[in-house]
């Protein structure tokens, strides 16, 4: 459809996607998202978190929130009305404000109830407006990257930041302590400390594993 992730990925056309005439060089560079939400809606969460915290920008001193994003992401992840966690993941105005609010303490719990129903989140939204912008769009065409370009205008600055590819991209990937706190939070109410321990270092050197099972084992 024309809000769906063929159309998000494709430029917005929604076309079938076709495999390059040079190949698919990056097929095994693998990404694992920081934020539990769209991957579209991570460089803005990424930026609105660094201003807030670098620039010290409380919620209340806010006038205005202006997110620049690649012209098919300002359609497709435009949504704002938040009736569920779905809703929310795909919702770059909710996303936002969401990292306004909870700065360097988002979780994954940020976009489940009852989180994504919080007054205070559902009110920053509506400080938020979303602009397509040519130059990023082009960068994203070029590159594959993800941009934003995030400005908060307070009472008496307006404090900006570009981010190219979020956190958790194949270009700036996840460090290993990262994905140790991931895969923990995730995991804590399906295995004991001692088997995410062990299914951390199998998997730390998965490639060099001589039989998968030795891996898989580990998740029964």
């Amino acid at each position: 459809g024309e809000m769906g992730i063929v159309a998000s990925h494709s430029h917005g056309d929604a076309a079938p996607l076709i495999s390059p005439a040079s190949g698919t060089p990056n097929i095994k560079q693998i990404a694992l998202k920081k934020f539990a939400s769209c991957y579209g809606v991570h460089s803005a969460m990424e930026a609105a978190t660094d201003l807030v915290l670098d620039n010290e920008i409380l919620p209340s001193d806010i006038k205005k929130v202006v997110v620049r994003i690649k012209k098919d992401s300002a359609t497709t992840l435009s949504g704002r009305k938040i009736t569920n966690h779905m809703a929310a993941r795909f919702s770059l105005a909710y996303a936002t404000a969401s990292a306004i609010i909870r700065k360097d303490q988002t979780s994954m719990e940020d976009f489940e109830e009852p989180a994504i129903f919080d007054d205070e989140v559902i009110a920053m939204m509506d400080k938020i407006e979303i602009v397509a912008d040519p130059e990023l769009t082009q960068f994203n065409v070029e590159t594959g990257g993800f941009p934003a370009h995030v400005f908060i205008h307070s009472h008496d600055k307006v404090a900006d930041k570009r981010i190219d590819y979020p956190i958790g991209s194949s270009q700036r990937p996840l460090s290993w302590d990262d994905i140790k706190k991931k895969f923990i939070g995730l995991t804590n109410t399906h295995f004991t400390e001692e088997q995410q321990s062990k299914i951390l270092e199998c998997g730390k050197t998965l490639s060099s594993q001589s039989n998968i099972t030795n891996f898989t084992d580990l998740l029964l």
